[in-house]
């Protein structure tokens, strides 16, 4: 009764991963408040639900009798093959394509009590009630239309997954270029605060020598006579009052050119100048290897986390939100457009 043939367990799969999808699809949907079409491949399957369905399937052939030890069979198996999937895809990707941190009882963020015991359920539900109409329907197919259908979608399904394989990867390149990126400019950001420390404390100290020389001016002013001194006075208070205005630095920068540190403070200066270009280059760089496969990837999976990446993951989920809401503006426009034209 229970006797498949490598191309019906191959139908059983696809079955399954478009089943996947479309309760998927329409799960974050709605959710979302918007269309998703759900999964880490492109076209409607999700493969995590065709092998599960797949595993649970055989699993249960032993216990098909016992609703107890089906259910048992059904959490435990679905749970593990999550577990492991999640494990190899964030290691493979760096990114966790479900994450269950935010629920109760979870492991790691894979896995959590509440999945556990609606896998056991759907186990029950896809044995007892959605199994034996799909058996029927693929039993009533010929075996020769049935191979060839079957190893048709596989080919189909093979390019897609490469594709997408792929695009996961390109994704983890540049989640890892975004990460490198934010360290060089925090590194360099760090280099030029020291720099303008530098240049404020020359400076300052440049100013120091300055109000240094004009207390001695003023005790020489005590051995003048006392119409020599007012004259003298008028013109230190005047000098003291162009320091304190915007001039004085300009009037500092001689005094430090005089001294002998002026080629020093240039030299600083132009660094400082080379950073904030060689900052801004990478920041512009980074903007330009977005790929829109990359972010429709996202798109699919808006539950999706990277925990190792995390900078370039919120970069990545910034432009996502920049494209919906371009989408969604180009489409008000067009329907504001069409309204006007009807009113005509």
């Amino acid at each position: 009764m229970y006797t498949y043939s490598m191309t019906q367990w191959l139908a059983f799969f696809f079955i399954y991963c478009f089943f996947g999808w479309c309760f998927e699809s329409v799960y974050v949907s709605v959710h979302e408040h918007r269309w998703v079409n759900r999964g880490f491949m492109t076209g409607p399957y999700i493969p995590l639900y065709g092998s599960g369905a797949v595993l649970m399937l055989f699993l249960t052939i032993p216990v098909r009798g016992n609703y107890m030890l089906m259910y048992i069979v059904g959490a435990i198996g679905a749970t593990v093959l999550e577990y492991i999937t999640g494990t190899v895809m964030e290691n493979l990707f760096g990114v966790r394509y479900w994450d269950y941190t935010d629920k109760k009882f979870n492991f790691r963020g894979r896995i959590c009590l509440e999945a556990t015991v609606l896998w056991g359920f759907f186990t029950l539900v896809m044995v007892k009630v959605i199994q034996p109409p799909v058996e029927h329907m693929v039993m009533m197919i010929n075996d020769r239309v049935l191979y060839y259908m079957t190893w048709g979608i596989t080919v189909v399904f093979t390019f897609d997954f490469a594709s997408s394989f792929r695009t996961a990867i390109d994704l983890k390149e540049v989640l890892i270029q975004a990460e490198r990126a934010k360290e060089e400019v925090q590194r360099m950001q760090k280099r030029v605060e020291v720099l303008e420390a530098v240049v404020n404390d020359s400076l300052e100290s440049a100013k120091d020598g300055m109000e240094v020389r004009w207390d001695e001016q003023k005790q020489r002013m005590a051995l003048l006579t006392e119409e020599r001194m007012t004259e003298l006075a008028r013109h230190m208070d005047a000098l003291r009052k162009r320091l304190e205005n915007s001039e004085s630095i300009e009037r500092i920068r001689e005094a430090v050119e005089t001294s002998g540190a002026g080629e020093k403070l240039e030299d600083i200066q132009n660094e400082m100048r080379q950073m904030r270009g060689r900052i801004e280059t990478m920041r512009m760089r980074a903007r330009t290897k977005m790929h829109p496969r990359q972010l429709h990837m996202m798109l699919r999976n808006p539950s999706a986390r990277s925990f190792k990446y995390q900078e370039g993951w919120r970069y990545l989920k910034n432009k996502m939100s920049a494209v919906r809401t371009m989408k969604r503006n180009k489409c008000a426009g067009i329907s504001l457009r069409v309204l006007k034209e009807k009113i005509k």
